[in-house]
Formats: C-alpha cells, structure tokens, sequence
C-alpha cells in the first residue's frame, strides 16, 4: 500500500507563497515610484536663501498673473524682476530647475545683469512663495512659463524680439517647451544649460539597476520629453553643458544638439559639473552667450 507523500503539495503552496510575496512587492514598488515621481523629478523647494539687493542688485519683487482656461484670475506667481538702465537692453526669461527657487542659484542672474541684461526669474506652483500648498506639475509649470513670458510682452511691454528664453536643467525642459509653441517663434533665442533628453532616459540611465523590472514608460506622468520637442524650435539656440556634469550626461546635450535645427550653437566647458559652467568655464561662457545674444538679436530684427 502506498503511503500519502506531502512534499511535493509543500513545496508547491511555498512556491505560491513567495511568489505572491514577489509579485506584492512589485506592484508596491511599480505603486511608490508612480506616486512619488513628482516629488523626485520636481523636488520643489521652499527655502528662498536669498535675494538680489543682498548680491548688489536692484529689484523689484514681482507677481505674475496666472488665469485658468476661461481667463479667470486664480492666484500669481511669485518672481524677480532684475533691472538694468539700458532701454534696449535684451531681457532673460529665466527658468530654474529641480530643488531650486527665485532665491536659489542666483549667481546666473548675477551674471546676467552685471552682462547688463535684463532678468526675471520666477517660481512655479508649488516653488518658494507660489502656491505654497499645491503641488507641482510638468502641465502646471509649461503653464507658469507661459505665463510668464506673457508677462514680459503684455504687462512689461517687451518687443519679443528682445526676450530669450533661459532654462537650467530641468527647466531647460521647460524652456525647450515654451520655445517650441508656434505662437513663441517670435522671441529672440532659446539657452539650454545643463538640460536633459527626457525623464525616461535620465530614469534608465540613473537607475537602471533599481527600475529595470518597472515598466517606467508605463508608470511615468511627468515625462519632460525635450528630444522629442526639439525640433519644434524655429529660434536660434545655444546648447551649454560641463563635460563633468555628474547629475545630466553631456551627451544628452550632444543628442538635443543632433536633434535640433539651425541655427544652433553648442557650448562644453571643460571641467565644468551640473552647477558651475559659469565660473569654471568663465569666459568661454560669457564669450559663447555675448555673441549668441548679439547674433540672435541681429537675425531677429531683420
């Protein structure tokens, strides 16, 4: 008479067990990055450490009208305007990045007006004093550089032959956006400094290790997919990057570059990392941004 063996059933019901233990710690996984992309990809930030009168600029604190689809006032962003006495001065949209605000990185703006442009620097929803409470969005922010430009053609008058479009990082994601809408071909020029191709490449870039196994196109909302918008542009653009940059590889620079029309230039400061192409590569950049602005603004006033 046989006897009853109960390993195998054993092994089979372990198997089942840990299997659904594997596949619980998938979905929860798939479920964190889903849930906690903004606050990674965005990182909005608080802190405002400082403001231009503290690094020798004049300024005036300004607030951006933001209106809704039916042209309904809902609130104002909160930003810098940064001055210069030359009418004719050129004017910088300036569009900061990730875990960033108004009072944050500065030294750009600095740059900029002692080069005597003038500046607005502005935060998004969600960033330093602009909707404290809401959290941000990639929609909400291509909508706050919307706005904002708006504000320099129709509350400050600017020509936009005279505006250029300044993006760091992720907000070269934004500005490469908002240079890309038909309705902005009229603007002077586009700068990208240390920007990216899109979120799905710096997620599998970075992470590979970690999301190999998370279907990431699937999961992502907030994609800042610049290369494939690139080519929208019709503005003269100037492509800056540190070929050290540790956070955004230069050759994402290389492929925006590759994917753009002309006219384009491109600017690899040597030694330079994520944040500081301004100050080790000194007068490369300056000489790179001088002219391209001279440029720019000739080609736009023919």
């Amino acid at each position: 008479m046989s006897r009853f063996n109960p390993r195998p059933m054993l092994a089979s019901r372990r198997f089942v067990s840990v299997l659904g233990i594997l596949v619980s710690f998938y979905i929860a996984i798939c479920a964190f990055f889903w849930a906690t992309q903004v606050s990674i990809i965005l990182a909005p930030l608080a802190e405002i450490p400082t403001n231009p009168k503290r690094m020798g600029m004049d300024y005036k604190e300004a607030t951006i009208p933001l209106r809704d689809d039916r042209n309904n006032l809902i609130g104002h962003l909160d930003a810098y305007w940064v001055p210069v006495e030359d009418p004719e001065a050129p004017v910088f949209l300036y569009l900061h990045g990730q875990d960033a605000t108004i009072g944050k990185n500065l030294e750009h703006t600095e740059r900029f007006h002692q080069w005597g442009w003038n500046v607005l620097v502005i935060d998004y929803r969600g960033f330093g004093e602009s909707f404290k409470d809401e959290q941000p969005s990639e929609t909400k922010v291509y909508e706050d550089a919307s706005a904002a430009l708006k504000y320099l053609k129709v509350d400050r008058g600017f020509a936009p032959n005279r505006i250029f479009i300044y993006g760091h990082s992720l907000g070269g994601a934004v500005a490469i956006e908002l240079a890309s809408k038909p309705e902005n071909s009229d603007v002077a020029g586009l700068v990208v400094e240390s920007t990216f191709t899109s979120i799905l490449e710096m997620s599998t870039q970075r992470y590979f290790g970690l999301l190999a196994a998370i279907p990431v196109r699937l999961l992502l909302t907030e994609k800042f997919d610049s290369v494939r918008k690139i080519n929208f542009v019709k503005l003269p653009i100037l492509f800056i990057h540190g070929d050290n940059d540790a956070k955004v590889p230069r050759d994402m620079t290389e492929d925006l570059f590759s994917a753009a029309q002309e006219p384009k230039q491109k600017c690899i400061i040597s030694g330079a990392g994520h944040e500081n192409c301004g100050s080790i590569g000194k007068v490369q950049y300056h000489d790179a941004l001088v002219e391209f602005v001279s440029s720019s603004q000739k080609k736009s006033k023919k």
